[in-house]
């Protein structure tokens, strides 16, 4: 063979091969289901998948896809490996789903802790629609979870195919959909987190469809509706990479492009006739007495800086699923599961005046927010 047709042969082969030099991980294109209940990795890193459940169908985004009942066990998982820890990541996939709108249904997830959540997931969040979110650690070794606000379920669940994708650059969390960035979240000063995959103990697998910890598989974490082109890739990717990746119009699924050294890697833009709308804002939650959310020390006495106290009201009656506190402005609490029934003791306050916020999230998506203002107590002089 001369070196001028070696050369053709050799950009050809490129041009077919998967897009690894991207960053892809692993890919489950889902086309075929053997009876042995293995998923194929296409990426060529041999990632196959295991522990299926879930039926075959012929319509899918691109050929075939996996229907979930959303039942004990359905989906499948992935046996761990370090590439499945990236320190950046990109999760995509394409989904269809309609009715009824179930809440925390995990879509694509690394690991577990409990009956509480994963490393990273595309998930359905409290209202059933659609949420992206990360648990990562600051420079201290705190535990920082960031999540993306959900989307509304009437925006995403139509019963159409849906590409959907999560990325997380180390400092802000963003949800894709459709080539379109819906939703974001960011630390307050942009400082560089870490994933934190050290918090998974007995489940470390990825998890297509469910959320399988120990325990938890039947609590109804488990996704309903279909899945196609599932794809994970160890760096956030760019808004052209993902407006490529995403591209509605596509009949064959998208590769990305190798980039050249120092270029932004070439691709297809949709125009604005074919771009989706982008997804309007999530709604504030809506302002109420800190009270009607909480009992907490009043405001007119000083606070100690050693001991907070507060408890949510109307847990169960209301149907909380989520509260968030904050000190002046900054997350300190995330509270899920059965910890949101359980006294909290904010301690190591800021000296002076601070405010805290409570907001909190029902299994309808509504959300409330309380505010008030306090200050610590100054040690007496001796």
């Amino acid at each position: 063979m001369n070196r001028g047709l070696a050369a053709v042969v050799a950009l050809v082969v490129l041009a077919l091969a998967p897009d690894a030099s991207a960053g892809l991980v692993a890919r489950y294109d889902i086309d075929s289901l053997p009876a042995d209940g293995s998923v194929a990795d296409s990426s060529g890193n041999s990632l196959n998948g295991g522990a299926r459940l879930g039926d075959a169908i012929a319509d899918g985004r691109f050929g075939g896809a996996i229907r979930l009942a959303g039942g004990v066990g359905t989906g499948f998982n992935v046996t761990n490996s370090p590439l499945l820890e990236p320190r950046r990541l990109t999760v995509a996939t394409w989904a269809r789903k309609g009715g009824p709108f179930n809440v925390f249904r995990t879509v694509v997830g690394k690991g577990g802790v409990g009956c509480s959540s994963s490393t990273w997931a595309l998930y359905t969040a409290a209202n059933g629609g659609l949420s992206f979110y990360v648990n990562t650690r600051d420079a201290n070794g705190q535990q920082a979870p960031l999540q993306t606000p959900p989307i509304p379920p009437e925006q995403i669940w139509n019963n159409q195919w849906r590409a959907i994708a999560g990325t997380f650059d180390g400092t802000e969390v963003a949800l894709w959909v459709d080539g379109v960035k819906v939703a974001s979240a960011e630390y307050p000063g942009r400082p560089v987190y870490e994933l934190d995959y050290a918090r998974q103990v007995s489940e470390k697998r990825l998890q297509i469809g469910r959320y399988d910890e120990a325990g938890c598989s039947a609590a109804g974490f488990q996704f309903f509706g279909d899945l196609d082109e599932v794809r994970l890739y160890d760096r956030a990717l760019s808004n052209t990479e993902l407006a490529t990746l995403q591209n509605p119009a596509a009949t064959e699924p998208p590769v990305i492009p190798d980039p050249l050294p120092g270029t932004t890697p070439p691709g297809t833009t949709l125009p604005p006739s074919a771009a989706p709308p982008a997804a309007p804002p999530i709604a504030a939650p809506a302002a109420v007495a800190i009270t009607q959310i909480a009992s907490l020390p009043p405001a007119k006495a000083c606070a100690s800086r050693r001991k907070f106290p507060i408890r949510l009201r109307g847990v169960k009656a209301n149907k909380i699923v989520r509260a968030q506190i904050k000190l002046n402005g900054k997350q300190v609490r995330n509270i899920t599961g059965r910890a949101l029934g359980l006294p909290i003791d904010l301690r190591g306050l800021p000296k002076g005046k601070f405010n805290v916020e409570i907001i909190t999230t029902d299994s309808a998506g509504k959300r409330l927010i309380g505010k008030r203002a306090y200050r610590t107590c100054v040690a007496k002089r001796r």
